[in-house]
């Protein structure tokens, strides 16, 4: 039988009216879900993958958690981009950042394959055992301006995958380019989940600058082999989600996507938009579901 550990954070891993305040209890949660992907990471893989997990983590975190970003990110100006921050006249608005997202699951109808949203929390099933049943997944992406983005997969054992800039067998050029659809695996190919249950998140970062650091850390994760500390015990698995988001303004409905579902055919989709607060040169966006 797998080991589980849970998180929670005033009764919820999302923000409890019961707690101290709005802040205090998201920082809270912030800090108690870096732990729990650590404590796994170090339970199932050992120290040095814990040490590349941190250094992820603590990425896409450095602002909530108090930090200076330019201690843990190497940030170099891209002309492209440099000289959309520096050249803005006084009083002239930047757009805020903006990520339109969407995660999908292919569902046979027919004869015909349909992209179907899945919804944070949904309940996703691998085909372990019923490989007919098994769920496939395909994600895509937008920005909204010219921007960075990173993209990385954690799973229920806290094991890491890259989706962008590098990722299963491709390596996509970075910034990308505003109103391009990215999609992820490309063409006809889906995703299938492993036999490794419990709680699946997706996390992407929109920035304005490019992070170097976190360019390297993702090339030399999608590069690794899944190997346990311990080959004879059943993995540590996350129950619960691990909230990273930051950044974030609000939620509204994506422009929609578009995929390539077969042979010849191509299916629209629904999508989320995630905004960025006025003043953030960063977005984090945690998108999760279950995996059963």
């Amino acid at each position: 039988m797998r080991r589980s550990i849970q998180l929670v954070a005033c009764g919820s891993v999302l923000v409890a009216a019961s707690c101290t305040g709005m802040e205090a209890v998201g920082s809270m949660a912030l800090n108690l879900g870096r732990n729990l992907l650590l404590n796994t990471a170090q339970s199932n893989f050992g120290e040095k993958y814990t040490e590349d997990i941190g250094k992820l983590v603590d990425l896409l975190l450095v602002k909530e958690l108090g930090g200076d970003s330019s201690d843990a990110t190497n940030m170099k100006s891209s002309p492209l981009i440099g000289s959309t921050l520096t050249g803005a006249s006084a009083g002239e608005v930047i757009a805020p950042l903006q990520l339109d997202i969407a995660v999908l699951r292919k569902e046979d109808v027919e004869g015909m394959s349909l992209p179907i949203p899945v919804e944070d929390g949904d309940i996703l099933r691998d085909g372990v055992g019923r490989e007919s049943d098994g769920d496939n997944l395909k994600i895509q992406f937008t920005a909204g301006s010219d921007c960075f983005v990173y993209a990385v997969w954690i799973d229920a054992t806290s094991w890491a995958t890259p989706l962008f800039p590098v990722g299963p067998g491709y390596n996509a050029p970075n910034p990308v380019q505003a109103g391009r659809r990215y999609t992820f695996p490309e063409g006809d190919q889906w995703f299938y989940l492993d036999n490794y249950r419990g709680a699946e998140n997706l996390y992407f970062m929109a920035s304005r600058e490019p992070i170097d650091d976190l360019s390297v850390l993702l090339a030399q994760l999608a590069v690794k082999k899944r190997e346990f500390r311990i080959e004879d015990e059943s993995p540590v698995t996350i129950e619960e989600p691990t909230e990273l988001s930051r950044g974030l303004a609000g939620v509204r409905t994506g422009a929609g996507s578009l995929v390539q579902t077969g042979a010849g055919q191509e299916k629209a989709s629904a999508s989320q938009l995630f905004v960025a607060t006025d003043d953030a040169n960063q977005l984090v966006v945690t998108r999760w579901f279950r995996h059963e």
